[in-house]
């Protein structure tokens, strides 16, 4: 398989090709975060960087017979966190590129990925303009579009939208990893930085003292600091993580807040704090499904500060939730290979 990965961050799809076995002839990462690049030579010495998107061209040799271009496009502009800006944006009109390339490179199947909580007129313009893509570049074929949940393949909950040219929803998802919650992805001991240390009240939530706290479908929020704003809330670990960002501020920021210990109808908000604590960057990598440590250093041996990892993850795509679609395109390539 030929692949070109635009928007490429740490190599999440070469992960997910990895993790089915599929053979990769190459692999071709655009990005330009250096540090990124960095990890992703580290783990995939063969990968090759071929830097910024908006340089590219369809016409390159290397891009002949291209199988596959996977693509999740900035979401800065475009995200409820970010400006409103949408496609206008500097960031989020990267956008723009990926549909030149698929019109210029003309790839068997493309997958794109994006935010879910952008505002319903870009998701409207962005699924538009894909669908015009579609019909222009694969007249005979359909475009799959849909939100998906991380929360179905891991113990995370990210909304994403994706937008692709294989229908894996037929049969998406499995209960080993729909029933994982942040509880089965915590590391047994670490260090006491990443406790809860604040001189804030800390008051427990409505649903948690009418005791519906518990969920393995969502995050189940027991406990506000504060005024309980985004990075101020605690959540079970018995249920889902929030989503891991690259940014957020806050106690919780990038992570949220879990109470990993301790008996929950006994424990007074006085002493949660022993009990409660943000993730830890390998923690976050399995939330996304990838590698324990696999953010940790760079090619050259730097080691990744820790903001540095939790960005990575939080820009990334969820693995397993890539793999899944990945395994469906396998499957009906199989199946046309087969009767040709």
């Amino acid at each position: 398989m030929k692949v070109l990965s635009l928007f490429d961050g740490v190599s999440g799809a070469m992960l997910a090709l990895d993790l089915l076995r599929i053979k990769v002839d190459r692999y071709y990462a655009s990005e330009i975060n250096e540090k990124a690049i960095s990890v992703s030579k580290r783990n995939w010495p063969d990968i090759e960087h071929v830097g910024d998107v908006s340089k590219l061209r369809g016409d390159d040799p290397r891009f002949a017979d291209i199988d596959l271009i996977v693509a999740g496009s900035p979401c800065t502009n475009l995200s409820i966190a970010g400006n409103g800006l949408g496609l206008k944006g500097e960031q989020s009109k990267l956008f723009f590129e990926f549909t030149r390339l698929v019109r210029e490179i003309r790839p068997k199947n493309f997958l794109l990925e994006n935010v879910a909580s952008m505002k319903k007129e870009h998701s409207e313009l962005m699924t538009r303009l894909v669908t015009e893509l579609m019909e222009e570049c694969y007249p005979d074929r359909e475009l799959f579009f849909r939100k998906e949940s991380s929360a179905d393949y891991s113990a995370q909950a990210r909304n994403r939208l994706y937008w692709c040219t294989v229908n894996p929803w037929d049969h998406m998802g499995s209960d080993k990893l729909k029933n994982k919650v942040v509880a089965d992805i915590l590391e047994p001991e670490v260090d006491e930085r990443f406790y809860l240390n604040t001189g804030q009240e800390i008051t427990a939530s409505k649903k948690y003292e009418s005791g519906n706290w518990s969920s393995k479908a969502l995050p189940m929020k027991i406990f506000d600091i504060g005024k309980g704003r985004q990075g101020e809330r605690i959540y079970s670990k018995y249920g889902k993580s929030v989503t891991v960002t690259a940014g957020g501020g806050g106690p919780g920021g990038k992570t949220g807040l879990y109470m990993v210990s301790g008996d929950y109808g006994n424990v007074g908000a006085d002493e949660v704090m022993k009990h409660c604590r943000r993730l830890t960057p390998i923690e976050a990598e399995r939330l996304q499904h990838v590698p324990d440590d696999y953010t940790k250093y760079g090619h050259d041996g730097t080691k990744m500060s820790m903001a540095d990892r939790y960005e990575m993850m939080g820009n990334g795509f969820t693995v397993s939730v890539i793999s899944w679609w990945l395994r469906r395109l396998r499957e009906e390539h199989d199946t046309i290979k087969k009767s040709s």
